[in-house]
């Protein structure tokens, strides 16, 4: 028989297999089996074999011997044991056993839920279902009507059905039967889902509600409108307005996005157009400003578009509606002018006004006043910027001008500067002048004479001010001259000082009196008294002795015939003492002091205070004192050996308290650790009671009801005892009172104490502590009901309905009832022990048992922190431009261990290398599929070379292309990387030469690279090219390049030469000027590129550019050798004439050249036929009376060289007229008459008054007058 029930037979023999097993549907009665015989002899009513009617007797039995079915088939065969038993028409027969089998538990959905469709015709529905039971094999089907949309297999216990559109599903669940009757669907389990969708679909409509007026504003309007979804609605404008009118919108298509309530999102937009064309200005500058800082600029606007008319508004304030319009008073820099047309709408135009280097003025130091009050100082001012030239004027318009400003005095000083537009600017400079030179004397080094008579006296001075160093004079009888004078003998003393430029003070002071000697009291003492009655541990110390002259000596006296020659003593007993104090010149002075000691020590018990209660240390003896030093300390240990190591301070130093009950010894000390001694006939011993026992004898309890119910109770056995203990009940440990009385009935179980207080009249009803009595006892009740909660948090932060709970109660008495809050998270009710689908939050389940103890917990049934992350170990790209950047995610938050994916580059590990600069994001999922992305950017030093140029600059060729190097061929130049980025430190190595620094310097001209490295190794390098100027070239000219005969000076002897020279190269200063220094034999101007009228010799020219660079050239200019002698004689001259004179001259003069020759005299020219003058006669009439000097010029017509013979030709004769005033008063000037006659051997002379009276007369030559007459008279 196999599963199928079918019994085999052969003929004439029976087949016997033993058992069979089929399998029924948990708790069904649906158990089918069929044996199918063969062999042995059947029935056969028609005796014809095989003809069909042929059958056998059955008998199907159950475990219970109840005949279930006589048929070959056996229907309704609940789960057990069967026996069925054949038989032929020969009797026959076989048995065989058949066991019918269920699952273990019944195939069940324990749990249903469906997600509706979120947005219409979408397919975002799902179906959730968990199966239990069964035979532990399943296959679920779901039908949507009629069609098989989802199928699954196998060992199911949560199945998800996901992406399902709307409709009204039916959900199978079929267990598998291992016997295959029922194929697989057997013992089937079905729900009808419906699954929903929003009724209509997100629909929209905008309205236009208003266009841009504004040409480029944003005042659009429109009104947005959706149907359908889900309601609430939300509005997400392109624009960032968040409404369903929008009222900021710009002209263009502007586009919106509805998300309803269920995240169903639909696009819709609207044209918004301008309404009038763009506004347009045109500015035109027509003045930019005048002077740096003025604000004296004119410009102009005019416009179009908008509507018309146009309002402007400038900047500075001006409005105006003409065009175009002009604004005056401008200052330097941007300015806008805003145009509004007449509906409002406005545009802006910018222009900037440009202005001339600012006008600086420097006033510069040249001296400060020497003196404290000599108003003598100096400054020269300067001016850069503006328009040169410039005019100064110091301090104020009628102020000092000019560039030197003398006899300044001390302040601050202003220097105003105009240039030549009438731009002014000021600069100050401060004249300082030293602090008043101050002497003084210094009264702590004064030493007056302190033994009358004698020159001891000291007078120090200190100065200050003025400037240092300082010489000082005193008026002593040395004449000292140092800061200090010594040796003085009283008096009035002047000192005076000098500083370094030459400034003077003094100051005067009255050494007049002994004043520096000791006395009493000026000795400084520290006394320390005997510290016991008795002892001699005194101590006197001289601190300080004012006055006198160190060294002192001392000489002490005392009681007992005391005696010391130290400053200071001890081991003193109490007592006066004396000190005699003498100084280096025998000066004495004698002093006293006292040492005292304190009475002695003794003390007396006067009274005790027992014990409060048995073991309470608190009784007290009060004790009577007298001497020592207060305060008073007693013998802990009560040893009595002095000094005391244990001691503590009495109260009030007369009470020594929280003592025990006993006999107490005392001894007493005191401040000063003194032995304190028992007064005569007094006490020091005490004994101190022990005082009242505290005792409980028994407690008595009954259990609690419940592990949670506070009715358990206590109460003391025998609760007599004294009336004067109170009770309280306690926790255990002792600290919280619970109740009080000799009874309580509001008891937990647990443990407890019982405390008895005591207390009496002289504690005020107030108890003693220290007195209590514990007994301790326990209150039982039922062990408390445990949850044995088992709470499983959802799986993702933010998840919905993921958590479950499961409790597994114990304690307490069995059964357990549950009763759960009911709140939308436990869908079924809320008794089960276990509850699934939560959400995250807090749960309350009551649970009671048998006997009606409960307890209500909470449980928290919590989700996963959010998934975070903390970028670490950032590493940013080490160099511009590579790929060597890194950084690790170091996540939290979520479950579990995490996997990792970097976008746009970085692999899938918590760790990205190999990166670029820029922006990274990370994927971070943990074991429950949660996920969440996180950016980081990557960063990179800036490049490491900013800049690489030229720092020397030594002027600029034609094109304004700068000199970098000073001259041809020096090495003045200098470069400079700047660095933009890179790490700290950077190394620079400049190539082919330049070193290692930032700035290479001494470089002549070239092309030079430097290589920068950082502190990571990066590199980069930079380049610059060094340039200088052409060479000087001097181009020099010399009158001989003109000359056909080749000589620079065109006659010998003369003074007509000239050179010049017209450089170039170099670098020229302004307008193309360089200097000029000429040398030779020449004088006049030599600073200009020419010089002229010179002799034949050697010269040389430097031409300096304004870098400094020279170029020296020289010249030799050349002169013709001396051509001809002029040869001219005087015929008819032999000495002095009378006037009129003709004199007659002849020229013999003869050139070697073949060239004709020209004659002058006086206006008179005669040219001779050859070079030959011999002959040529001429003459001259001479009027002139004296000695007339005259040249005859003899000139080469062609070269114009010239010779000349020199004549002296005397004309005799008086003068006419005569000068006939003079001064003879002796002065030396015209004192004397003469006539002036000239070339005349002999002259008779007479001179008459107006009375014809011969005043005087003389004869001969060289004759005077001086006033007086013949007599001597005047």
């Amino acid at each position: 028989i196999d599963n199928a029930g079918a019994l085999n037979f052969e003929i004439y023999k029976l087949i016997c297999p033993t058992s069979d097993t089929i399998y029924t549907c948990f708790g069904d009665s649906t158990g089918v089996a069929s044996v199918y015989p063969n062999g042995g002899t059947p029935f056969d009513p028609d005796g014809i074999s095989n003809s069909g009617d042929e059958y056998y007797n059955y008998s199907w039995v159950s475990a219970n011997g109840f005949v279930w079915s006589t048929s070959q088939t056996a229907i309704g065969l609940p789960t057990g044991n069967f026996t069925v038993t054949i038989s032929d028409s020969l009797g026959c027969s076989y048995q065989r056993d058949l066991y019918v089998a269920q699952a273990p538990l019944p195939l069940e959905i324990d749990t249903i839920y469906h997600v509706d469709v979120a947005c219409k015709f979408d397919s975002t529905g799902s179906i959730t279902a968990v199966v239990s039971g069964g035979f532990g094999s399943d296959f679920a089907v779901l039908i949507l009507s009629g069609d098989t949309v989802f199928t699954q297999s196998g060992q199911l216990d949560t199945i998800q059905i996901n992406n399902l559109p709307t409709g009204a599903y039916e959900f199978y669940v079929y267990d598998t039967i291992p016997d295959g009757l029922y194929g697989i669907y057997g013992c089937p389990q079905i729900v009808q889902v419906n699954i929903d969708e929003p009724q209509n679909a997100l629909s929209s409509s905008i309205n236009l509600l208003d266009n841009v007026t504004c040409w480029g504003d944003s005042t659009g309007k429109a009104s947005a409108n959706v149907i359908g979804g889900q309601f609430p609605y939300s509005y997400f404008w392109d624009n960032g307005e968040t409404t369903a009118v929008a009222d900021s919108l710009s002209a263009g298509w502007q586009a919106i996005t509805y998300v309803d309530a269920n995240n169903c999102t639909l696009r819709d937009s609207i044209e918004i157009l301008h309404l009038n064309p763009e506004i347009i200005g045109s500015i035109q500058i027509i003045e930019n400003v005048s002077c740096f800082g003025a604000c004296d600029a004119i410009a102009s606007v005019s416009s179009v578009g908008g509507v018309l008319p146009h309002t402007y508004f400038w900047d500075i304030g001006q409005v105006a509606i003409n065009m175009p319009d002009t604004a005056f008073n401008l200052c330097y820099g941007g300015h806008d002018v805003v145009i509004e047309d007449a509906l409002g709408c406005r545009s802006v135009s910018t222009f900037v006004i440009s202005q001339p280097d600012e006008l600086f003025a420097q006033a510069s130091l040249t001296a400060h006043v020497t003196c404290y009050g000599f108003d003598n100082g100096l400054a020269f001012g300067s001016a850069t910027g503006g328009t040169p030239t410039y005019s100064f004027v110091w301090d104020s318009i009628n102020g000092q001008s000019g560039q030197n400003a003398t006899n300044l005095t001390p302040g601050v000083h202003t220097l105003f500067v105009t240039d030549s537009e009438g731009c002014t600017a000021s600069d100050t400079v401060v004249i300082t002048e030293p602090d008043q030179l101050i002497v003084e004397i210094i009264d702590s080094m004064t030493i007056y004479s302190y033994c009358n008579g004698t020159s001891s006296g000291q007078l120090c001075a200190i100065a200050s001010g003025g400037t240092p160093t300082y010489n000082y004079v005193w008026n002593d009888l040395l004449g000292q001259q140092t800061s200090c004078a010594t040796d003085l003998l009283a008096g009035v003393y002047t000192v005076m000082v000098m500083d370094d430029r030459n400034c003077i003070a003094s100051t005067t002071f009255d050494l007049d009196s002994v004043t520096n000697s000791m006395t009493p009291a000026g000795v400084s003492m520290s006394i320390d008294d005997v510290s016991c009655f008795g002892l001699y541990d005194g101590s006197i110390t001289i601190n300080n002795v004012a006055g006198g002259t160190p060294g002192f000596t001392y000489n002490w006296t005392g009681p007992n015939n005391y005696g010391s020659s130290f400053s200071d003593i001890s081991s003193l007993y109490a007592g006066s003492y004396a000190c005699v104090i003498t100084d280096t010149n025998g000066c004495a002075i004698t002093v006293n002091a006292e040492v005292y000691e304190p009475d002695q020590l003794e003390y007396n018990t006067y009274n005790v205070v027992d014990a409060t209660c048995f073991g309470a240390c608190d009784g007290q003896i009060m004790v009577d004192i007298e001497g020592g030093t207060a305060p008073y300390y007693y013998d802990v240990d009560e040893l009595g050996v002095f000094p005391l190591a244990n001691t503590l301070q009495m109260i009030n130093d007369t009470l020594i308290t929280d003592l025990c009950a006993g006999l107490h010894t005392i001894y007493i000390t005191d401040a000063n650790d003194c032995e304190g001694t028992v007064l005569c006939g007094g006490s020091w011993q005490e004994f101190i009671d022990s005082g009242v026992v505290v005792s409980i004898n028994n407690v008595l309890t009954s259990d609690a009801s419940c592990q949670n119910t506070n009715d358990g109770s206590a109460w003391i056995a025998f609760p007599g005892g004294n009336p004067l203990f109170t009770y309280t009940w306690e926790t255990s440990p002792i600290g919280t009172v619970i109740d009080t009385g000799v009874s309580t009935s509001i008891l937990y179980p647990g443990n407890y104490n019982l405390v008895a207080h005591y207390s009496d009249s002289s504690s005020f009803g107030q108890i003693y502590t220290g007195c209590d009595a514990v007994f301790p006892f326990t209150v039982n009740g039922p062990l408390p009901i445990v949850p044995g909660a088992t709470v499983n948090a959802v799986l993702c932060y933010d998840d919905t309905t993921t958590g479950s709970i499961q409790l597994s109660p114990s304690g307490g008495t069995f059964p357990y009832t549950f009763a759960w809050d009911t709140t939308s998270s436990l869908p079924n009710g809320s008794t089960s022990p276990n509850i699934n689908s939560l959400r995250p939050g807090t749960y309350t389940v009551t649970i009671v048992d048998a006997i009606g103890c409960e307890i209500t917990e909470d449980f928290n049934v919590l989700e996963p922190t959010a998934i975070t992350n903390n970028f670490v170990n950032l590493s940013d790209v080490s160099c511009f431009g590579l790929t060597d950047g890194s950084v690790t995610a170091d996540a939290n938050g979520g479950t579990g261990t995490y996997s990792y994916n970097w976008n746009p580059s970085g692999g899938n590990s918590s760790t990205a290398n190999n990166l670029s600069a820029g922006n990274y994001s990370v994927t971070i999922t943990d074991v429950n599929g949660c996920s969440d992305q996180f950016t980081i950017s990557i960063g990179q030093p800036d490049a490491i070379i900013q800049s690489t140029e030229a720092t020397s600059f030594f002027g600029e060729d034609l094109n304004g292309n700068p000199y970098n190097i000073s001259c041809v061929g020096l090495s003045d130049g200098s470069a400079v990387v700047s660095n933009g980025g890179g790490v700290s430190p950077i190394t620079y190595s400049w190539s082919p030469l330049g070193g290692s620094n930032a700035e290479a310097s001494g470089l002549p001209a070239g092309a030079y690279t430097v290589t920068v490295e950082d502190a990571n190794g990066c590199t980069e390098v930079g380049n610059v090219v060094l340039a200088e100027p052409t060479q000087i070239v001097s181009n020099p000219e010399q009158s001989g390049d003109l000359s056909l005969f080749g000589f620079d000076i065109s006659c010998k002897g003369l003074s007509d030469g000239w050179a010049v020279v017209n450089p170039t190269g170099g670098v020229p200063g302004n307008n193309g000027i360089y200097q000029y220094s000429w040398s030779g034999p020449f004088t006049g101007n030599s600073n200009t590129n020419s010089i002229e009228n010179l002799i034949a010799g050697n010269y040389s020219v430097t031409i300096t550019d304004a870098n400094g660079c020279e170029e020296t050239n020289s010249f030799t200019l050349t002169e013709p050798a001396e051509l001809f002698v002029a040869n001219v004689v005087t015929t008819n001259y032999t000495g002095p004439q009378e006037s009129p004179y003709i004199v007659n001259f002849i020229d013999s003069t003869v050139s070697p050249d073949p060239i004709s020759h020209t004659w002058y005299w006086d206006g008179i020219t005669a040219s001779p036929s050859s070079n030959n003058s011999a002959g040529l006669t001429f003459n001259n009439e001479f009027t002139q009376i004296g000695l007339n000097s005259i040249f005859v010029i003899v000139q080469n017509e062609s070269t114009g060289c010239v010779d000349s013979i020199y004549f002296d030709v005397e004309v005799q004769g008086i003068p006419n007229p005569i000068d006939n005033v003079f001064t003879p008063n002796g002065d030396n000037i015209n004192d004397y008459f003469d006539f002036g006659a000239y070339g005349m051997e002999t002259i008779t002379v007479d001179i008459y008054n107006r009375w014809g009276e011969l005043m005087y007369s003389w004869e001969g030559q060289n004759k005077t007058w001086n006033g007086k007459g013949v007599n001597g008279q005047d």
